[in-house]
């Protein structure tokens, strides 16, 4: 499957960072192999991309809210995905294997907003966040299923917790002295017992770490030019 990667065709108010990369990393070191799989809250499609390269066979769909990504979507995705403009918790497009994605972060706060009405939509939780997402779609998942996610620590843990041991997670932080910024996790019947020791990803600025681009090789295969962003660190 011939998949158009970097450049992406993504909205000038909005593009994907380090974190989605990171997701996309995570979920390709995991045995799942999903017939069916969706992702949540898609934006220009990247892990959409990722998903239907990982697993060519299967069938995907693009969840987005936000019309103005469907041009990029449509770009980005080969014919076999569904796109959708819709409300992830509004989900009603059947049961998947899988699920995965990279939500809002941050709690609505207009004193904070950013220039554009697209970018405090996929930063800030104005229309649900990782709880409503999950909540969307649990009853969708089929059995032996995963649901995939990213995001920091005080929104992670404090939804991780009431799924002890239905869930492993990976704390990541971009150089040694920092704290994890960001958490990846699965959700799932059958977690591995993934060693969650934090991951370091950076050496020094622009240098990473042996671990970090062992974790990184499946992007690195996936995506050529994913050196230039081997400087940017996690925010």
């Amino acid at each position: 499957m011939d998949l158009p990667w970097l450049p992406l065709r993504q909205p000038s108010a909005y593009h994907y960072g380090l974190d989605s990369l990171a997701l996309l990393a995570f979920i390709a070191q995991q045995p799942d192999v999903p017939q069916s799989w969706c992702d949540l809250g898609a934006g220009c499609g990247i892990l959409a991309s990722a998903c239907a390269r990982f697993w060519p066979d299967s069938s995907g769909l693009a969840l987005e809210r936000q019309p103005e990504f469907l041009t990029s979507l449509q770009h980005n995705l080969p014919a076999g995905v569904e796109i959708v403009i819709g409300d992830v918790r509004d989900y009603a497009y059947g049961k998947r294997d899988l699920f995965v994605c990279n939500p809002p972060y941050f709690p609505p706060n207009r004193k904070k907003s950013s220039p554009t009405r697209m970018r405090d939509t996929c930063r800030q939780t104005w229309f649900g966040g990782l709880n409503h997402f999950w909540q969307a779609v649990q009853a969708h998942l089929n059995p032996g299923g995963s649901f995939y996610g990213i995001g920091p620590p005080p929104l992670v843990w404090p939804f991780l917790a009431p799924m002890e041991g239905f869930y492993e997670a990976k704390p990541i932080a971009s150089f040694v002295d920092q704290t994890p910024s960001l958490i990846c996790f699965r959700l799932g019947q059958m977690p591995l017992g993934l060693d969650q020791t934090p991951l370091i990803l950076f050496d020094t600025p622009g240098c990473l770490s042996k671990l970090g681009k062992r974790f990184f090789e499946p992007v690195t295969k996936l995506i050529p030019g994913f050196a230039s962003f081997s400087s940017l660190a996690l925010q």
